[in-house]
């Protein structure tokens, strides 16, 4: 237990190496063993002078993608949508498919710009995390506030009988409308802050 705690929590000198998504009492031996090697596989991959990934995995889909986001721990892929539909893929999957986390919000063929930012939960003992959408319209003068927005949604990570993670459930926190004048949003970023008592 102490080897792992070692990789699991930072350091005054170095940062957190493992990401658990689980409390690490609710994984058996075989699974920490799983989250070793592919972390020493990653570091293995960063190291090699042609820069070939150890993990190579494929996915593909017909829609169209705005923005990705890579969970820690390189389990997770979040991707946004056009039509402002968030979908995750577990990249441990067997197979690989699409999952979705926050359904379609508008019209492709309204034209916006997108942005996702993404905040990990660190008081929660389990993977969850918020997630802010920035929605721009482009049209003038904007018609629909859903499409000229930012929206903050809580996700927390859903578990089977095992308390091991199989996927994300979504709630939307807050909704508000952006100043008809901002066409674009360039950087979005949520700040988490935990207080010391």
């Amino acid at each position: 237990m102490n080897f792992c705690l070692r990789y699991t929590a930072p350091t005054t000198t170095a940062p957190k190496v493992l990401h658990l998504e689980r409390p690490i009492h609710l994984y058996r031996s075989h699974g920490l063993e799983f989250q070793f090697l592919r972390m020493n596989s990653a570091v293995i991959g960063w190291r090699t002078p042609d820069e070939t990934p150890t993990r190579h995995r494929e996915i593909s889909t017909t829609r169209q993608v705005a923005c990705v986001h890579m969970m820690e721990g390189g389990r997770w892929l979040l991707a946004m949508l056009i039509t402002g539909t968030i979908i995750y893929y577990d990249l441990d999957a067997p197979v690989i498919t699409e999952n979705i986390l926050i359904p379609d919000q508008f019209d492709p063929e309204n034209s916006s710009t997108f942005r996702m930012s993404v905040a990990i939960d660190r008081e929660s003992l389990f993977l969850a995390f918020n997630l802010a959408l920035s929605f721009c319209s482009r049209k003038t003068p904007v018609a629909n506030h859903k499409e000229h927005c930012i929206q903050i949604w809580k996700v927390n990570l859903v578990l089977d009988k095992q308390q091991q993670g199989i996927g994300f459930q979504s709630v939307l926190v807050a909704s508000f409308p952006q100043e008809p004048r901002i066409d674009k949003i360039y950087v979005l970023s949520l700040l988490m802050y935990c207080t010391v008592c």
